[in-house]
């Protein structure tokens, strides 16, 4: 199975629209893309980035899920890439994201029936931010993006808020300290 740059990703995108625009029943559809391929797409990662998914934060597809899943992997056998590449697993991960996350999402491109559109920066570092301790890439892309110190003040308060709604009383202490050194304090 292939990795997917930002061209492949447009070309699965694009592909899937051109399936389920085939397909004179098929309603229109909206996606936000949240994860790498968010921040490819809106270039605000290396051109060099790769992903093997896209993660699909929200849908208005109800029902129609079903009925892109099956494009999707349609596509996926056509292009190479792994069946699962669109995928609603993070979306239970919204939480993650910074208040008011849906007013700042930004248009990537309308596919047909398919409009899709992504998380914003704030937003990508939000959700990177808590997660980093975690894993590799997403700390790799933070650093990448270089928030501003602005930036940090807004996911500093972000960290807090998570913190604080945190059923099970988790620590960010980490985040925070990732945070920290982006600041380059030590």
């Amino acid at each position: 199975m292939e990795s997917m740059d930002v061209q492949q990703v447009r070309r699965a995108l694009t592909r899937v629209g051109v399936v389920l625009s085939s397909d004179n029943t098929f309603p229109p559809v909206t996606l936000v893309l949240a994860g790498g391929a968010a921040g490819m797409l809106g270039g605000l990662l290396s051109t060099s980035r790769v992903t093997i998914d896209c993660d699909v934060m929200w849908s208005d597809a109800g029902d129609a899920w079903d009925r892109l899943e099956r494009a999707a992997v349609q596509v996926a056998s056509e292009l190479r890439l792994m069946d699962s590449w669109l995928n609603r697993k993070c979306r239970f991960f919204a939480g993650n994201l910074a208040l008011d996350w849906w007013d700042r999402c930004e248009p990537v491109g309308i596919f047909g029936v398919l409009t899709v559109k992504r998380i914003s920066r704030l937003d990508l570092l939000a959700s990177k931010i808590v997660s980093a301790p975690r894993r590799p890439q997403d700390l790799k892309d933070i650093v990448s993006m270089a928030p501003t110190e602005s930036e940090l003040d807004l996911l500093e308060q972000h960290i807090d808020r998570v913190e604080s709604e945190d059923l099970d009383r988790t620590s960010f202490e980490k985040q925070r300290k990732i945070i920290g050194t982006l600041r380059g304090v030590k």
